[in-house]
């Protein structure tokens, strides 16, 4: 329980950060990807292996393309209020 509250916080704060949130996780899935492809070329697995690991891959990409477009949408720059604002 702890390291789910852990987790939500800290990408709470990322997030509002220009998108560092979304950039980390880029970086990630890209890189899970990447292993994961260089797997599937490698070969030698079980016709059972195969397409899990290509579901997890086409997962990983479709992240990536759906992190890509929340980036898009996301460009402006974030703002830290440091004092309260008049009511």
């Amino acid at each position: 329980m702890f390291a789910v509250t852990a987790t939500s916080n800290a990408v709470n704060l990322t997030d509002g950060l220009d998108g560092l949130a979304g950039g980390g996780l880029i970086s990630s899935f890209l890189l899970l990807a990447g292993f994961i492809g260089l797997t599937l070329m490698r070969g030698g697995y079980t016709p059972i292996e195969i397409p899990t690991m290509a579901a997890i891959l086409t997962a990983c990409l479709a992240v990536v393309a759906v992190l890509l477009g929340f980036l898009c949408f996301n460009h402006h720059p974030a703002k830290i209020l440091w004092e309260i604002p008049a009511v």
